[in-house]
């Protein structure tokens, strides 16, 4: 008998919340054996996961026990390093994401009122903010800076649309509004939105000279870009 928390797409609901929660502080343990083996660092305090993960991966890579992969380990327990700068950070994006899910929370639908197209429309758009915020939020875990801030700007894109729509209550001129276009509406709300949105836009439309900075060239003459360096 399955009960209806159980359905098939009740848990991959739950398996895809639980993988963007690993995501949110992801660390890595490599090796030719494994690839690559992501957990989430925000429950591995003292390193001791990093260690057993460790150890699985050099057992898978020399054909041995966890016992003897231990004591090739032994005298490397340090695990990763925490960078204060980079917890202070993720810190900041939960907090983020936890004010996100509680606005969403909080809305409430007045029966009496009448919905506007415009209404509708942005709170569609809102509905996908979570998720894009955590796109942004991946992508700089990643390093991939360039285009992270491409996410960023279009998060913020998301918003000022949402915000000029909720106006409307035409099907032809909330088609006609623009993202990019409507910023304004959004730095009416806070000024912080303008500036904010310039420096990410200095990013997004980088030219030539910021591409080439991250750009290098390996002992082979093979090029590569080198993450997490602008």
């Amino acid at each position: 008998m399955q009960h209806e928390g159980d359905s098939p797409d009740w848990m991959a609901r739950m398996g895809t919340e639980a993988l963007f929660r690993t995501l949110e502080d992801l660390s890595v343990v490599t090796s030719a054996g494994t690839g690559a083996i992501l957990y989430d660092r925000m429950h591995d305090e003292e390193g001791k996961l990093a260690e057993e993960l460790s150890a699985l991966a050099v057992g898978r890579t020399l054909g041995v026990g966890m016992t003897a992969a231990r004591r090739y380990l032994d005298g490397r327990r340090d695990g990763p390093e925490r960078d204060p700068a980079r917890a202070a950070y993720v810190r900041a994006y939960r907090a983020g994401d936890e004010h996100i899910a509680a606005s969403l929370a909080a809305l409430s639908t007045n029966p009496d009122a009448p919905m506007s197209l415009g209404i509708y429309a942005a709170s569609v758009a809102l509905h996908r903010l979570r998720y894009t915020f955590f796109s942004a939020h991946l992508l700089y875990q990643l390093r991939l800076r360039f285009e992270a801030d491409t996410v960023a700007r279009q998060m913020l894109e998301q918003i000022a649309w949402a915000v000029a729509a909720a106006d409307l209550d035409d099907d032809l001129a909330i088609n006609l509004l623009e993202p990019q276009k409507c910023i304004g509406r959004l730095k009416q709300l806070t000024s912080a939105a303008g500036q904010f949105y310039g420096l990410l836009s200095k990013s997004a439309h980088a030219g030539v000279g910021y591409h080439r900075a991250v750009f290098d060239v390996d002992e082979e003459d093979r090029g590569f870009i080198r993450h997490g360096t602008a």
